[in-house]
């Protein structure tokens, strides 16, 4: 069965995965109609080419990247003896 985005954001694992902060931070810029609703726009082109600069674009990358570093395998390193 297929999710949208509200529907993942809305499940408590989807909270408990990204922290109250950045999941708090993805519900208003994508989901909620009182935020910024940045997916809407992008979606129905009413984001224009420059707003793709603003401060929330800008905001919502660093998220996501915040989200992918955190969530990478931690290395674990070896040390070499010769």
């Amino acid at each position: 069965e297929e999710r949208d985005l509200n529907q993942l954001l809305a499940m408590p694992e989807a909270k408990k995965f990204l922290g109250d902060r950045v999941h708090f931070a993805l519900m208003a810029m994508l989901t909620s109609r009182f935020g910024y609703n940045l997916r809407n726009k992008l979606a129905h082109g009413l984001l224009e080419p420059r707003d793709c600069y603003s401060v929330m674009c800008l905001f919502f990358w660093a998220l996501v990247l915040h989200i992918c570093v955190r969530t990478m395998p931690k290395r674990e390193d070896t040390e070499t003896t010769e």
